[in-house]
């Protein structure tokens, strides 16, 4: 059984939105290529209401470098290895 990547927010805030609990799941597949990846963090990103594409050329670089959490040279990157590498790309890219 494989764990899903799940962002959970609350707003409270604001007086005109009700306070609820929206749940989110970015990766719902085992493994992904490149291009695989690139689509579902730019379908994360529309569905987070986040004004950003990223290239496939990105990833597939990364990929090759091993910089997506994968071994260097091997283009299948795991559910953990491309949650954790979009939870790390939000905080110093996004959210900073």
């Amino acid at each position: 059984m494989t764990e899903t990547f799940v962002l959970e927010t609350q707003e409270t805030d604001d007086e005109t939105m009700p306070e609820t609990t929206g749940v989110v799941v970015f990766f719902p597949k085992d493994t992904y290529g490149p291009y695989e990846l690139c689509k579902a963090v730019n379908k994360a990103f529309l569905e987070m209401k986040i004004d950003k594409e990223l290239p496939p050329q990105m990833f597939y670089t990364y990929a090759k470098k091993g910089m997506l959490g994968n071994a260097k040279d091997t283009k299948i990157i795991t559910q953990e290895q491309a949650a954790a590498w979009f939870d790390k790309y939000l905080q110093k890219n996004v959210l900073k």
